[in-house]
């Protein structure tokens, strides 16, 4: 007698690293994701981690068999805390910082790679260029059978003005 057994999918795996909540689930079906490590296809492997209590969130990534993260680590994505201020200005300022140095990201003081870029960004302004409008349109039948058309024209894009990339040493 023969006994097949038969796996199911998407199987999953949690564990809590540097008070992230890491989620892995095995997706067979999608071999044609590409490994962030290695750049490979056949990356089955989805993470993502919950956001922490102190802002930090994890962005997801794909990894393949190889590159998995092992159980108790903390996975190689990119890490993120957003902090607005200055709402109602014109301009507020946005930081994200990650949890190790990217070399993507120079130091403005000293070159090297950096955790933080502190960011201006415009919130309302009149650069056409970035205005993105929006139209809603909503059309009323009265009882008598006519239409009323009212429009709303709404929207922007919001963009940098200035970035500064701080490292460990150099950040504010």
């Amino acid at each position: 007698m023969t006994v097949i057994t038969k796996t199911t999918f998407p199987r999953s795996q949690h564990w809590i690293a540097d008070g992230f909540r890491i989620s892995v689930l095995l997706y067979k079906s999608h071999r044609y994701e590409t490994c962030r490590t290695c750049g490979q296809r056949g990356a089955i492997h989805a993470v993502w981690t919950d956001t922490r209590p102190d802002g930090i969130s994890g962005h997801g990534g794909n990894f393949c068999d190889d590159h998995r993260p092992v159980k108790g680590t903390l996975p190689d994505l990119d890490y993120y805390r957003y902090i607005h201020a200055g709402k109602g200005t014109p301009a507020s300022t946005r930081t994200t910082e990650r949890l190790t140095p990217d070399p993507a990201w120079p130091c403005t003081e000293c070159g090297q790679p950096s955790i933080a870029r502190r960011e201006v960004i415009c919130d309302h302004c009149t650069d056409p260029a970035h205005y993105t409008v929006s139209t809603v349109r909503v059309m009323s039948i009265t009882a008598d059978g006519y239409g009323e058309r009212t429009e709303t024209s709404i929207g922007h894009e919001e963009h940098t003005l200035a970035a500064t990339f701080h490292c460990e040493g150099h950040r504010r």
